[in-house]
């Protein structure tokens, strides 16, 4: 018969086999008694073997094995992993307790884990977001992040145009000063003025030698001009996309920085950057007790606001074009014209006496001025992500 006491390897579990025997019950307690004395008594590193034989039957063989290297209390890092939000975890750097024996250095390169709350370590790919975006290296298989940095916005362009002044018409009654002598540009002193309608043939006697002018014809406003706007608003644009790489991880090696740094592969020199990184969403301040401290945020979208002060289109400016009045020695207009002056406000001089004159009250060109507008609103990168890498 063959007792045998032992640990599972795991948490302490206590297993008790049992033997199957036939025989006295003075028998079993003297069993029971030999099997304490040997698990009190047996060497720390070698199985004490006893050996004895039982009257009335023939020799009963009992084996048992004690075992004192039994680690226990807390898990060892293997057990548990390493940081709370990190990718790679913290090995134990002390060895195997169940063989004695330590474990091999890491071939690759011992990085500081990411504290409470971050991922990582990652390291990273900066690349143009027009191009295709790169992919992380076989070591660095995995892309953690994908963010975008540079964020660049322009105010919103605002372009009005009131266009053509609708409904507007030129004043029906002109107004004809005569100065009474031939002087330039009229500084003679005035003699008379007539208003005449528009159209009409009105006897305006005037003698030979004077000199007359028709003032400029008003435009008569008789509507408004409807805003026309034009709002230009350039996409926003991020100048750089940001691959972060998360690394695989190479257990059973150790880092002899102690249980805070992780074995991973070797980073390669391209296409990644030199830097390890930490990240969380959101805008954070980098931790201050660890060796990520060079903070960079990064976006994955924008909003904006971004608009133009409303138009309003300021009264109709403009001319009557071709604006006139023409002289005659007749007394229907018909004939004998003997000048003929623009709305303009220009001096003519009339040689001869007139009888008749005839307005003609031109058409209208206009336009309303807008008024002054500016660009308002701004637009900011949403979606945050903090990068907190090595200097």
């Amino acid at each position: 018969m063959q007792l045998g006491l032992s640990w599972s390897p795991g948490w302490g579990e206590y297993r008790q086999i049992r033997p199957c025997y036939t025989g006295s019950g003075m028998q079993l307690r003297l069993i029971l008694m030999l099997a304490a004395v040997g698990l009190a008594c047996g060497g720390d590193d070698e199985p004490a073997d006893t050996t004895t034989t039982f009257g009335g039957g023939g020799p009963m063989t009992m084996t048992l094995t004690t075992m004192t290297s039994l680690t226990m209390g807390e898990p060892t890092n293997e057990d548990t992993g390493g940081s709370t939000g990190g990718t790679t975890e913290a090995l134990d750097d002390t060895g195997d307790s169940s063989t004695g024996e330590s474990l091999p250095v890491c071939p690759g390169a011992c990085v500081e884990l990411a504290p409470q709350g971050w991922s990582g370590p990652v390291a990273t790919i900066d690349s143009s977001p027009t191009d295709e975006a790169p992919p992380c290296p076989d070591s660095f298989s995995t892309v953690a992040v994908e963010a975008f940095d540079d964020f660049e916005a322009t105010p919103a362009v605002c372009d009005y145009d009131c266009g053509e002044a609708a409904s507007v018409v030129c004043d029906q009654i002109g107004r004809m000063v005569n100065h009474g002598s031939v002087e330039p540009n009229c500084a003679g002193a005035q003699v008379d003025a007539v208003n005449l309608a528009n159209g009409a043939c009105i006897n305006v006697p005037v003698g030979g030698s004077s000199s007359v002018r028709l003032e400029p014809v008003e435009l008569l406003a008789l509507g408004e001009c409807e805003p026309i706007a034009a709002i230009e608003l350039p996409e926003p644009t991020f100048g750089t996309r940001v691959t972060a790489c998360e690394p695989e991880v190479m257990r059973g090696f150790s880092c002899d920085e102690g249980d805070a740094m992780g074995c991973i592969a070797e980073v390669p020199a391209t296409p990644l950057g030199a830097q390890m990184c930490i990240w969380q969403e959101g805008e954070h301040d980098c931790p201050q007790d660890s060796g990520y401290i060079d903070d960079r945020v990064l976006y994955n979208d924008f909003e904006s606001d971004r608009d133009c002060t409303e138009c309003a289109c300021d009264d109709p400016v403009g001319v009557c074009d071709n604006a006139s009045v023409a002289l005659y020695t007749s007394v229907n207009c018909t004939s004998g014209l003997t000048a003929l002056m623009t709305g303009e406000g220009f001096c003519t001089e009339v040689g001869v006496t007139t009888a008749t004159a005839r307005f003609i009250a031109g058409t209208p060109t206009a336009f309303c001025p807008a008024a002054q507008v500016q660009a308002v609103g701004e637009a900011n990168p949403t979606q945050p992500f903090t990068l907190c890498c090595t200097q």
